[in-house]
């Protein structure tokens, strides 16, 4: 995250961390019908993900989506292609 943080600072781009929802908000989340709790009173795993899951899908919440695009948009700017008659690699961008 740090490096992340350092590369976004010339671009002027902020980062937010997201916080982590509390045990209080999952216990809250889970006992409203996420999920059935198991022997001794313990939500199940499933139960706590998707707890987790509804809790983070606030107005402020990034779009995973969105996120997932530009990071491919990024990496495919960076690949190239072999040439076996000039034995040389051409950039995406011509280079």
């Amino acid at each position: 995250v740090a490096q992340l943080e350092q590369m976004a600072r010339p671009l002027e781009l902020t980062i937010r961390r997201l916080a982590l929802p509390s045990s209080k908000q999952i216990r809250a989340a889970t006992e409203a019908g996420a999920g059935a709790p198991q022997l001794g009173g313990a939500p199940n795993s499933g139960a706590v993900a998707h707890a987790c899951r509804e809790l983070g899908r606030g107005s402020d919440t990034p779009e995973s989506g969105a996120i997932h695009r530009s990071l491919l948009v990024g990496l495919l700017s960076n690949i190239g292609t072999y040439s076996p008659r000039s034995r040389d690699y051409l950039g995406a961008r011509g280079t």
